[in-house]
C-alpha cells in the first residue's frame, strides 16, 4: 500500500504537469492515428500483398522496424476494435476504422495462410533463398489454416512493391525486417497478446456490412473465403463469383483463437527435462518438478523442429495450458482442451494470486499468466481486483516503474464488467484509478512515444504496457515508437470510465433486499429507449413486485403505457442526480476537419490522377510497342494479361473509371492471370509500367 499510496501522491503532482482536458487527449489520440498512417504502416486493400496492414514497432535513423511482433498487431487490433465501438456507440461515421479492422484481420489471416508456404519455399532454397512474393505463396496446402503463424511477413517485396507509402525514407534501400529472424515462427508470447486484441474483437465487434469497402483479395480469396464461409464468418453476394459483403467479426475472432489454442495441444507426446527445478508452497500447495511430459508445445510443421523462442523448451506453454484452456473458454464459450494431464492448475493459480517467489530469477507470475488470467477471468471478481494489485505493487522485473501491466485491468473490465458490477461508480476504486490513467494519458509527448524523453521516461519504451521494464533505459538512442500503447490505453479509460457518455438511465438497484425479478422486469429492459443526458422510461408491460430504483442525470419522462405497482410494501423509484466524479460529459467523437483527412492512405504506384482512358504514353515514340491483350474482355473473374517482349517483371495497376487505384501487382511471364473477383462490376483499366511508357487496357467486369 506504501507504493500505491506514493504513486497516487505523485499523480496528484503529475496532473499539474501534465494537465489536459478530454479534448485535449482525444486531439492528441487522432495525431497518433494519423502519425501511425503516414509512418508506421502500409494501410491498402490490396490485402494478399506481404507485409501490408501490419504496423511497425519502432523508427530508428529513420528506417522502420518491426521488432519481434509482441505488442504491433495485439495493440493494433485492440486500438481498432475499441475505436470502432466508442465511435459507433456516439453515433460517429466508423467505415475508415471498419475498413482497417478488416484489412488487419485478413493480415493475421495471411499470416495462417502463407506461414507454412513460406518456410516450404525458404527451405527449398536454403541459402539462395529469393524474396519473390510469388514463389513464397506457391506452396500452400490444404490444412495450412490451422493457428501456425509467422510473426510478420515484412520483407524487401513490402519495398518493392510500396517505395513510397511510409513518410520514412528506407536506408540502403530497404527497410528493417529483422534479418536473423526474418519469417520466425510465432512464440506463445505473441498468440497471448494476440488472444488479448481477438477476445476484444469479439467482445465488442459484431456482424459488419463490408459491401461498400474496398477489399481485393487476390490469391487469399481461394485460399480463405471456402474457409470462412464454411464457418459462417463471411457472407458473399447472390452473385456469381461474388465478393464478401458481410462479416461477423466476433465469430471470426473466436474461430483464430480456437485455431491458436488447438494447435499448441500436439497430438504427440513431448517429454523434456527443465534446467531448473519450481518449489513453491502456500499451505497444502507444493509444486517440484525438473522433468515433464506433455502434449502442449509449440512445433513449426515444416521442420518439426521446436520453435526458436517460446516453444515450451522450458516449460513456459505447458505451465500456461490451464490459462490457455480457460482463456478459450471465456472467448468462445468452449472447452478446446482436447488432452488430459494440464501441466498444473494449482500452480498456475498459485502463480497468479501470489506473485511472491522468485525462482532462477524467474517470477511465477509475468505479463503472460496476467493475460491469460484476464482474458479467462478465473478468480471472478477478485481477477480485477489481483491484477489491479499486481499493477500497483509488483514489479516483474525490478524496474521500479509503477505501474506497470496497467492495460490489463482495463481490458478485463471491458471484458467482464459491462454493467459495473465490479467497480461501481462510487467507489474509491473508481475515483482512484480514475486519476491514475488519467495521469498517464496527460503525460503522453503530443508528438509521439520516443526512446530519448528525458523528462518523461514514462513513454520511452515500445509498449510501455508490455515492457515497462524498458522504461527509460535507452535515453541515449534515437527511436520514435508507433503509440500503440497510449492509444490502446485512451480507449480502454475511455469505454471503462466514460459509459456515462452512453448510458443515461444508471440502474442503482435493481432488485432489493434479494426479491427475485420477474419477467416483466426482463421485457422492460429489453425495450428500454434512453437520449443523451435524460432518461426515458417506457414498456408494455408492468413492472410488479419489485424495489427497483433508476437515476439519470437530468430528468426522466415516463413514456405512455409505462406502469409500476408493488406488492408487500415494494417501490419503484425514479430520480435525477448529477454523475459522481464531477463528470462534466463530452462524446468520443472524431475531429472537426473528419478522420477522413486522416484516413488509410491506400498504397499506389502512381499519383496520375488524371482521367484514365485507352491510350500509350511514351518518350520515345521510335520505341517498338509491345503487343498486349486481355482475355476474356468482358470477363466476370479472371483475365489473361498477355505481353510479348518482355524480360523483366512489370509493375501494373488496375484503376476504376473515376481514377482510383483498386489494385496493385507485378507481371512475372509473357501471361499472366489475374484474379478481379473483389472488385464490382464496371469499366476498368489495366495500367502497365513498361520501359519508358505506360501502357493502358481497358476492362469490363461484368
Amino acid at each position: 500500500m506504501k507504493k500505491l499510496l506514493s504513486l497516487l501522491i505523485l499523480s496528484l503532482f503529475a496532473v499539474g504537469l501534465f494537465a489536459q482536458s478530454q479534448e485535449a487527449n482525444l486531439e492528441k489520440y487522432w495525431n497518433y492515428r494519423k502519425r501511425l498512417r503516414e509512418k508506421f504502416i502500409v494501410v491498402t486493400p490490396n490485402v494478399s500483398d506481404f507485409g501490408v496492414n501490419i504496423p511497425a514497432a519502432s523508427i530508428e535513423n529513420n528506417v522502420a522496424w518491426w521488432s519481434d511482433a509482441n505488442c504491433n498487431m495485439s495493440h493494433y487490433l485492440t486500438v481498432l476494435a475499441t475505436e470502432l465501438w466508442l465511435l459507433k456507440n456516439n453515433k460517429q461515421d466508423y467505415s475508415q476504422t471498419l475498413a482497417e479492422l478488416l484489412y488487419a484481420m485478413l493480415a493475421l489471416e495471411r499470416l495462417d495462410v502463407y506461414s507454412e508456404s513460406i518456410l516450404r519455399w525458404k527451405a527449398a532454397c536454403g541459402e539462395t533463398f529469393i524474396e519473390d512474393e510469388y514463389w513464397q505463396k506457391y506452396f500452400v496446402q490444404p490444412g495450412d489454416i490451422n493457428g501456425f503463424m509467422i510473426r510478420d511477413d515484412v520483407s524487401q517485396v513490402l519495398k518493392d512493391n510500396y517505395p513510397d507509402n511510409l513518410d520514412v525514407p528506407y536506408s540502403m534501400g530497404k527497410l528493417h525486417y529483422n534479418d536473423t529472424k526474418r519469417f520466425e515462427e510465432n512464440s506463445q508470447d505473441v498468440i497471448i497478446h494476440d488472444m488479448e486484441a481477438l477476445a476484444l474483437v469479439s467482445k465488442l465487434v459484431g456482424t459488419e456490412s463490408i459491401a461498400n469497402i474496398p477489399c481485393y483479395w487476390s490469391d487469399l480469396y481461394f485460399h480463405l473465403i471456402p474457409y470462412l464461409t464454411g464457418k459462417n464468418i463471411v457472407t458473399l453476394g447472390t452473385d456469381v463469383y461474388s465478393s464478401p459483403v458481410s462479416v461477423n467479426f466476433s465469430l471470426w475472432a473466436k474461430d483464430i483463437v480456437k485455431r491458436f489454442i488447438d494447435y499448441i495441444q500436439y497430438p504427440g507426446t513431448y517429454n523434456k527435462g527443465i534446467g531448473f527445478n519450481i518449489t513453491t508452497s502456500v499451505g497444502s500447495i507444493t509444486f517440484n518438478t525438473s522433468f515433464f511430459s506433455t502434449h502442449w508445445i509449440l512445433v513449426n510443421p515444416v521442420t518439426n523442429h521446436w520453435v526458436l523462442e517460446g516453444s515450451g523448451t522450458d516449460g513456459g506453454v505447458a505451465m500456461a495450458s490451464s490459462g490457455f484452456i480457460r482463456a478459450g473458454l471465456a472467448i468462445t464459450g468452449e472447452n478446446l482442451q482436447e488432452y488430459n494431464g494440464l501441466f498444473s492448475d494449482n500452480l498456475y493459480d498459485y502463480g497468479f494470486r501470489h506473485p511472491i517467489s522468485k525462482i532462477n530469477g524467474k517470477y511465477l507470475d509475468d505479463n503472460l499468466t496476467r493475460s491469460l488470467a484476464c482474458n479467462g477471468n478465473i478468480l471472478g471478481d477478485e481477477t480485477f481486483d489481483v491484477l489491479r494489485s499486481l499493477r500497483d505493487e509488483h514489479d516483474l522485473y525490478d524496474s521500479g516503474q509503477f505501474p506497470n501491466n496497467e492495460h490489463l485491468p482495463l481490458i478485463n473490465l471491458v471484458l467482464h464488467d459491462p454493467d459495473y458490477n465490479v467497480m461501481k461508480l462510487q467507489d474509491n476504486t473508481y475515483n482512484t484509478d480514475k486519476i491514475l490513467y488519467e495521469d498517464l494519458l496527460n503525460s503522453a509527448p503530443a508528438n509521439g512515444p520516443a526512446s530519448n524523453l528525458a523528462d518523461n521516461i514514462r513513454w520511452t519504451s515500445a509498449s510501455r504496457c508490455i515492457w515497462s521494464w524498458k522504461l527509460g533505459k535507452t535515453l541515449d538512442s534515437q527511436l520514435e515508437y508507433n503509440g500503440l500503447d497510449y492509444m490502446m490505453l485512451h480507449n480502454l479509460y475511455y469505454i471503462a470510465f466514460r459509459k456515462e457518455d452512453l448510458k443515461t438511465i444508471i440502474i442503482t438497484d435493481k432488485v432489493e433486499m434479494g426479491v427475485p425479478l420477474e419477467p416483466q422486469y426482463y421485457d422492460w429492459i429489453n425495450k428500454r429507449s434512453t437520449s443523451q443526458r435524460a432518461g426515458f422510461i417506457e414498456t408494455n408491460s408492468s413492472i410488479l413486485g419489485n424495489n427497483v430504483t433508476y437515476t439519470a442525470t437530468r430528468g426522466i419522462t415516463l413514456k405512455k403505457g409505462f406502469s409500476a405497482s408493488g406488492t408487500g410494501g415494494k417501490k419503484f423509484v425514479a430520480k435525477a442526480a448529477p454523475l459522481p466524479n464531477n463528470y462534466q460529459g463530452g462524446l468520443y467523437k472524431l475531429p472537426a476537419t473528419s478522420q477522413n483527412t486522416s484516413g488509410p492512405a491506400y498504397a499506389k504506384k502512381s499519383n496520375n490522377n488524371e482521367s484514365i482512358s485507352e491510350k500509350t504514353t511514351t518518350n520515345d515514340n521510335n520505341l517498338l510497342r509491345n503487343e498486349i491483350t486481355i482475355s476474356p474482355n468482358p470477363s466476370r473473374v479472371y483475365v489473361k494479361i498477355s505481353i510479348a517482349n518482355i524480360s523483366t517483371a512489370v509493375d501494373f495497376d488496375i484503376v476504376s473509371s473515376n481514377s482510383v487505384v483498386v489494385f496493385s501487382g507485378k507481371l512475372h511471364s509473357t501471361e499472366n492471370g489475374v484474379n478481379l473477383s473483389g472488385l464490382p462490376k464496371g469499366i476498368y483499366f489495366a495500367r502497365l509500367y513498361l520501359d519508358k511508357k505506360i501502357e493502358i487496357k481497358k476492362i469490363i467486369l461484368l
